[in-house]
């Protein structure tokens, strides 16, 4: 069902065209004229698309094509939502620093730019075409290469629709994983914590007045590592990353992080064969979907501990 009428947005010349739509000036007013139409059609006879005829003319230069726009089919929260119909970008490229929630910078041709998902961002990633069977967001690292789709519809900065992760960084498949707590252990199958899917657990069994625990790491070998894939069951905790110093431990990294909101745990990378995590100030139900340490090459060197 075409729409019977073509949208035409005109101008006499080039020269100071200023597309400020919502401040009156000179330029396209999206709020009157044939750029404005209503939808007439009754709700049950709403085709899935529809083909919609646009005209530009700039000065003496006119240009003229068919969109389908499309009002059935929704999008993954259930609906057409105001993307639905954008103009977007296809493109295979790194995530940039710090992708994190709604947050998804974006490399082009090696420069960063900021780019934003609309709604909670990593919930929709997947992961060369799959999506995980869990709940729990994609982990997204910087550097990993990843198919966006993008939008620019806003003036600070573009919008990601999907992102499919292609490539990350090199996973390290741990010897063992132990909670050390006297009284403690950890009741699942630990292969669960690898296969990035969060639709299984592991819990941390541990005696009842206890409010904290330990997890550590043992690697088959001296492995280099810089930030691990930690998903739990769900809210921000205060976490803390040690490895072996001496006859003690050396904190690499504490933060509050949230898995939740793809907020993990990185920091400068070192060469060790075991890791500790610390979870302090953690009563009730303690359950893990994701411990994954791995070494990312793209990771910014942001400090070392030590050198000036």
């Amino acid at each position: 069902m075409p729409f019977s009428a073509t949208l035409t947005f005109t101008d006499q010349a080039l020269n100071g065209l200023n597309c400020g739509l919502d401040l009156g000036q000179k330029g396209w007013d999206w709020r009157s004229g044939s750029a404005r139409f209503e939808q007439a059609i009754p709700s049950e006879n709403v085709p899935e698309t529809a083909a919609l005829k646009i005209a530009f003319q700039l000065g003496a230069t006119k240009a003229e094509y068919t969109r389908t726009i499309r009002f059935r089919n929704p999008d993954a929260k259930g609906r057409v939502s105001d993307v639905t119909n954008y103009r977007r970008l296809k493109i295979r490229a790194p995530a940039a620093a710090n992708p994190i929630y709604q947050s998804q910078p974006v490399q082009l041709e090696g420069v960063s730019f900021e780019a934003m998902m609309l709604n909670e961002a990593q919930n929709f990633a997947t992961v060369r075409g799959k999506r995980p069977s869990g709940k729990q967001p994609v982990a997204i690292h910087e550097g990993d290469i990843i198919d966006y789709e993008i939008v620019s519809a806003q003036p600070l900065c573009c919008e990601v629709v999907q992102m499919d992760v292609q490539e990350g960084p090199e996973r390290i498949i741990p010897k063992m994983i132990r909670v050390i707590n006297q009284g403690a252990s950890l009741k699942g199958d630990l292969a669960v914590l690898s296969d990035e899917q969060f639709d299984q657990s592991v819990e941390v069994e541990k005696p009842e007045n206890s409010d904290s625990a330990i997890l550590e790491i043992e690697f088959e070998s001296p492995v280099e590592v810089n930030g691990i894939d930690f998903h739990w069951n769900g809210g921000q905790r205060m976490i803390a990353v040690a490895i072996p110093q001496g006859r003690g431990w050396t904190p690499l990294v504490w933060d509050g992080f949230n898995s939740g909101t793809g907020h993990h745990p990185t920091f400068p990378a070192v060469k060790t064969d075991r890791l500790r995590i610390m979870l302090p100030c953690w009563k009730g139900k303690m359950t893990l979907e994701e411990v994954a340490p791995y070494f990312n090459s793209h990771q910014r060197e942001l400090f070392v501990a030590g050198k000036k």
